[in-house]
């Protein structure tokens, strides 16, 4: 089996895996073990992945992002907004983003 952003893990084990283990190996138990490496890989479609960013704002690459909250324990609330996109809507790119986190040399 194979799972994407679009199908659920449990829902293709309960309806598909088990019961096609059971009229296999009808009075057997079964374990059912995954690599999650590739489960985990999935992400909601506006999360912020560097590899789909262009290192400049703009761009045809870009994907519309929601904002992200910064863990920062030096802030008052232990942590910041920040903005994926200017106010004229056009997305950040990741060179943006790093300058505003004081992370760009």
């Amino acid at each position: 089996m194979w799972w994407n952003r679009k199908c659920r893990l449990l829902e293709q084990v309960v309806s598909k895996a088990i019961p096609a283990f059971e009229a296999q190996f009808p009075g057997c138990k079964a374990l059912f073990t995954f690599n999650n490496a590739r489960n985990y890989q999935k992400y909601v479609i506006d999360a912020c992945h560097v590899s789909e960013m262009n290192l400049e704002h703009g761009g045809k690459t870009t994907k519309a992002m929601r904002d992200k909250f910064v863990i920062d324990v030096h802030h008052l609330d232990g942590g910041y907004i920040q903005k994926m996109v200017f106010l004229d809507s056009t997305p950040k790119g990741l060179k943006a983003l790093l300058i505003e986190r004081g992370l760009w040399p």
